[in-house]
């Protein structure tokens, strides 16, 4: 029997991954980046109760995100995502068993690559996005990461002038890909195969407009997570959810660049221990610059 040394493989490479707004126009070409800190405070056990880390222990996460959008034709564009992260990691001593470790980690993420088309008159569109089976540094380390491909819809409407409603759903299919696994018969490591769980979401994103250049928004995210593989056999207790406020602020500050700041708090969750679902809190922020034509 063998159990996968992997934690966090549900929701890996995609807490970054494409944006809920609609198509940029034909010939233009967007360019946005971002910040992003997410510190977790513990994790959510499998009766939905958060647990907190012992003293002494921590975990901070840092990424810069690059997106490129380009208008291919009326309605729909191509995008592309490739994120810089930094992890690092603190565990205290535990007298006579484990020394204290300190761990960081830095590379290249797997970078998304996107198709997003919307019938622009209504607000409504569907996307196709591929996760690269591909990272830098030490998250490809010892193994390159696997791929994965999603699938969903985005939506937004100016209903009255103050009020604007922007919202996303999708599917993430994750693929099976080499992993370090412990083998119990031996008691050492060996290389196996491990397949996160596949993960839906939802995010409704409510605006109320100051004016036409900005306004505040407290969106809500819905995410619900399957269960992780190891050579094609399920990992009982690594299915869960997660539930996410996540509070922000809209800038038009001229007419090609814009702003977006929000902090997003995991408020309720199940069987969630990575980064992106853990209880705890962010930040995030953004500059959206779009290049003349």
């Amino acid at each position: 029997m063998k159990i996968t040394a992997i934690a966090t493989l549900a929701l890996a490479g995609s807490a970054f991954c494409l944006d809920e707004y609609l198509p940029v126009e034909k010939s233009k070409l967007q360019v946005d980046v971002g910040y992003n800190l997410l510190k977790p405070s513990g994790a959510f056990d499998s009766s939905g109760k958060s647990q907190d880390f012992v003293s002494g222990e921590s975990r901070t996460y840092h990424s810069i995100p690059l997106q490129l959008k380009y208008g291919i034709i009326p309605g729909l564009d191509v995008e592309v995502l490739w994120a810089f992260n930094i992890q690092s990691m603190s565990s205290p001593a535990i007298p006579g068993l484990m020394a204290k470790m300190d761990s960081t980690a830095k590379g290249f993420g797997q970078p998304d690559i996107a198709l997003k088309y919307a019938l622009m008159d209504i607000g409504v569109g569907a996307f196709v996005d591929f996760t690269v089976p591909f990272a830098t540094g030490d998250f490809s380390d010892p193994y390159s990461p696997a791929m994965a491909l999603s699938f969903g819809a985005v939506y937004t409407k100016l209903f009255v002038p103050q009020f604007n409603l922007t919202a996303s759903a999708s599917y993430r299919l994750n693929f099976e890909g080499d992993a370090t696994v412990f083998d119990t018969a031996t008691f050492t490591e060996v290389k196996g195969k491990a397949k996160a769980g596949n993960v839906f979401s939802v995010y409704a994103k409510p605006e109320f407009r100051f004016n036409q250049f900005g306004g505040a928004y407290l969106g809500l995210k819905y995410a619900m997570i399957g269960e992780s593989q190891e050579s094609g056999k399920s990992i009982s207790g690594t299915d869960g959810y997660a539930f996410t406020l996540v509070p922000g602020w809209n800038a038009t500050w001229l007419p090609n660049v814009s702003t977006e700041v929000n902090v997003p708090y995991t408020l309720a969750g199940k069987n969630t221990t990575s980064e992106f679902t853990a209880p705890g809190w962010g930040i995030s922020a953004k500059v959206h610059v779009t290049l003349p034509k």
